[in-house]
């Protein structure tokens, strides 16, 4: 079984949230998956990831009873759901996969083959800024370098956001002013890591 591709972000602490229940699947804790997902994650979104975890369980622990509910998440969550995002429609594949295996093969012994770039989220992130530093007063043009980007994408400059019209990997935006000098994080709307894996443009002194 082709495996879901962790998006491998360091330096942040653990991650949270839906990322972190994510994550959890990625490196194969699956059982940590409802821990996260009972405090930090909610509703339709939750009873997602909590399937992909039992048929995760089902298959490759042992747990054959874990796939009565793989089964009810995956009735579910069949069709197409444009609500998910970039992480929820990886998870929704998985968990198509598994089950559509096991039903095939209802005796089949489940192995991870590694993960696969051909599942890695197409999560919109910013790579790089060219300049990615300038004056403090703002007022000049960046161009942000990226993939995955939305055609009209929404831009985290230090906290505050800009509507910006991209062609999915690349965009251009005015520098706002900063407050004072010093790195600020710049990030798209809709990255699931925030602030973490992503860029940063430096106002100098």
């Amino acid at each position: 079984m082709r495996w879901i591709k962790n998006l491998g972000i360091t330096g942040g602490g653990d991650p949270g949230g839906e990322a972190g229940a994510y994550t959890a699947l990625a490196t194969g804790e699956c059982d940590l998956v409802f821990e996260i997902t009972r405090d930090q994650v909610g509703g339709h979104q939750a009873d997602l990831y909590n399937g992909a975890a039992h048929a995760c369980l089902a298959a490759f622990e042992g747990r054959t009873g874990d796939w009565v509910k793989a089964e009810a998440a995956y009735r579910e969550f069949a069709r197409p759901d444009p609500t998910l995002g970039c992480l929820g429609v990886v998870v929704q594949a998985m968990l198509r996969d598994l089950v559509t295996a096991h039903r095939d093969n209802p005796s089949a012994r489940f192995v991870r083959e590694g993960q696969c770039p051909a599942v890695r989220p197409a999560c919109p992130r910013l790579l790089r800024l060219e300049p990615d530093h300038g004056p403090v007063e703002g007022g000049y043009e960046v161009r942000l370098i990226g993939e995955n980007l939305p055609a009209d994408a929404v831009i985290s400059w230090d906290l505050h956001d800009h509507g910006v019209r991209t062609n999915g990997n690349e965009a251009t935006m005015t520098v706002p002013a900063g407050t004072s000098d010093g790195p600020v994080w710049v990030f798209v709307l809709g990255w699931p890591w925030g602030i973490f894996g992503t860029t940063e443009f430096t106002y100098d002194p």
